[in-house]
């Protein structure tokens, strides 16, 4: 035999109304930090001037872009010709990297799975996520 259970929650109109408020602000604010949060640093920190004062040549870096509930995070980064970014998806649906730059393009990406670009030329790349045009995001090459 199956049992079944019910659970009746009595709620007023204004209550419900308020936590989906609460809820959607909560979710705002997140999404605004995530696209608004500073660039992080590859691993050993920025550039270090050498000993004679000349800059070094800065080896190629890998930055990380996540796809994180429908955003892209961070959602502008700059970096160095040469340096390579590596989307990958945390979403539960898929998404893609975009952009009218034709070399810049990702097949579907699934939850977990990743796609590396390379950026060889100094320029502003903006791009989105195909299926969801309103997933923006830029790379600055310097």
């Amino acid at each position: 035999m199956i049992k079944t259970y019910h659970i009746s929650i009595n709620m007023s109109k204004a209550t419900l109304t308020t936590i989906i408020a609460i809820l959607a602000a909560a979710l705002a604010g997140y999404i605004i930090w995530a696209a608004t949060r500073p660039q992080l640093l590859p691993a050993g920190g920025p550039e270090q001037p050498s000993p004679t004062g000349t800059a070094t040549a800065a080896k190629p870096q890998t930055y990380g872009v996540e796809i994180k509930n429908f955003t892209f995070a961070p959602a502008n980064l700059r970096i160095k010709s040469g340096d390579t970014v590596k989307w990958e998806n945390f979403d539960s649906v898929r998404h893609s990297v975009s952009s009218t730059f034709s070399d810049l393009n990702s097949e579907l990406l699934s939850v977990g799975e990743t796609f590396k670009y390379t950026f060889k030329n100094a320029g502003a790349y903006d791009y989105d996520c195909g299926p969801h045009p309103n997933m923006k995001g830029k790379i600055i090459v310097e």
